[in-house]
């Protein structure tokens, strides 16, 4: 997205009723180490551990709706759970099981909804990235957390696009309620991951 331009009344929507949620999944335990200059080795991998259900949970989720529903087109999705598979087994880690499963999708704003919350995650994996190039170099195994900025902006402003041109105004208030459902999947699943001490 261009933040030199104003959003859109859907972004400001999104923004406006995801925040909460972005800030819980963002500041959680689990997770949270990752941008933090004490990151240990054991905490990378944890994240990785507990992010591995929530990738493949969306990523088969969208794949699944493409493939269903021709009038999506070839949309490019970014499927990066081979690189967090990597990470983990160059870790010599096993991956946790996602905990609450995603809800299937049924319709093309809950697919733009996970679509949203995938390709903002890759944002935020740019930005991690960035940090751990800087902090550890490649003393990490990062094929996950690789993403250059420039490359996930350009997906991110494509998304958008794509978003504005395919949805009608009636189907906003769906594609938030469908994003909230997302977040609140993997909020719940991070906490059980916890919880559990797996």
């Amino acid at each position: 997205m261009n933040r030199s331009l104003p959003l859109s009344p859907l972004q400001q929507m999104l923004r406006e009723q995801t925040r909460e949620s972005h800030q819980r999944v963002d500041h959680h335990p689990l997770l949270a180490p990752l941008v933090r200059p004490e990151l240990t080795t054991e905490a990378y991998g944890r994240a990785l551990q507990a992010l591995h259900g929530i990738q493949q949970g969306m990523e088969s989720g969208l794949s699944r709706f493409l493939e269903e529903t021709p009038s999506l087109g070839d949309y490019p999705l970014s499927l990066r759970l081979h690189h967090l598979e990597r990470d983990l087994q160059q870790m010599d880690l096993q991956p946790l099981p996602l905990q609450r499963p995603f809800p299937k999708i049924t319709s093309v704003a809950e697919w733009l909804a996970t679509l949203y919350v995938v390709e903002g995650s890759a944002m935020g994996g740019a930005f991690i990235a960035k940090l751990l190039q800087e902090r550890r170099g490649s003393e990490l195994p990062r094929h996950f957390y690789s993403n250059k900025r420039e490359e996930v902006t350009l997906r991110w402003q494509h998304f958008w696009d794509y978003t504005h041109q395919r949805l009608t105004e009636a189907e906003y208030l769906p594609l938030v309620i469908a994003a909230k459902v997302c977040f609140s999947t993997i909020i719940g699943h991070l906490q059980q991951v916890e919880e559990s001490g797996q």
